[in-house]
């Protein structure tokens, strides 16, 4: 029997200083396990003036087509504003998934998923985001696969996904900020037959960030530092054999505000009983 598998969250923080606040989640949802509909809404929502956005919303869809269990976990937070800092007309995080009956693992794709007219420290931001990548090789084994298959066009893809984490430009300051290894990085490690793999891929979605000058903000392949505003990380991705995992924004306010937010996650599919 097939167990769905999802759960989606619009919104939800906490403040540290000068306030000591949690921040309800807002337009969370969650898949049944035997599939159905679930959907979530938040209209206008402000925390102390510090966080605000005019609508997010949820949708999630499980549902039994012949011999193939499809998912659906969709996402979107419009009209952002975090401290007059970072804006954002939309975020949409965005998986869909589909399993044949009797497949070892889903097929799970990002694609739609997007940033409108994202704004940092004043500057429009242009993202070029590999959900084409992500969205040819679906499965955990494609992405291994594309690394043992040197006539696989998509490992040239791959090997560009995997210099996300841009590590030969990091400064010992910004290593904190950085997912565990760039994912080409782990599959390079994991594509020989006697070794094992993973548990779990961690990058991003962010092949490059333009539009930031230097004197603004450090730019560290999709991790963003703002002097006197804290540390920003956009659309992480976490791969499992079974599900993915897509959190399109992350914040870390430094000082003199303290505080964490994150918007539009989304997270499926599911497994055999």
């Amino acid at each position: 029997m097939f167990r769905f598998h999802g759960d989606a969250i619009g919104a939800a923080g906490r403040m540290i200083a000068p306030y000591d606040d949690v921040i309800p989640a807002q337009a969370t949802a969650a898949l049944p396990e035997l599939g159905g509909v679930a959907r979530a809404h938040a209209g206008r929502f402000e925390h102390r003036g510090i966080f605000r956005f005019e609508e997010a919303r949820a949708e999630l869809i499980g549902r039994l087509d012949g011999e193939v269990y499809e998912t659906l976990i969709m996402v979107a937070v419009e009209g952002l504003n975090i401290n007059e800092m970072l804006t954002a007309d939309r975020i949409v995080a965005r998986l869909v998934s589909s399993r044949t009956r009797g497949d070892a693992e889903p097929s799970i794709t990002p694609i739609g998923s997007h940033f409108e007219n994202l704004r940092i420290a004043g500057y429009r931001v242009r993202l070029d985001l590999a959900t084409d990548t992500f969205h040819a090789l679906s499965t955990f084994s494609s992405l291994a696969r594309a690394y043992q298959d040197d006539t696989d066009n998509s490992r040239e893809r791959l090997s560009r996904v995997g210099s996300l984490a841009g590590r030969e430009q990091a400064s010992q300051r910004m290593q904190e900020y950085l997912p565990p290894a760039p994912l080409a990085e782990q599959l390079q490690a994991a594509a020989g037959e006697q070794r094992s793999t993973p548990d779990i891929y961690s990058t991003t979605l962010v092949r490059r960030v333009r539009g930031i000058p230097s004197h603004a903000a450090r730019v560290c392949g999709h991790v963003i530092e703002i002097e006197g505003f804290g540390v920003i990380r956009l659309a992480e991705f976490h791969i499992s054999r079974h599900w993915k995992r897509l959190t399109m924004l992350r914040v870390d306010l430094g000082s003199p505000i303290r505080g964490e937010w994150m918007s539009a996650a989304a997270q499926g599919n599911g497994s055999d009983w």
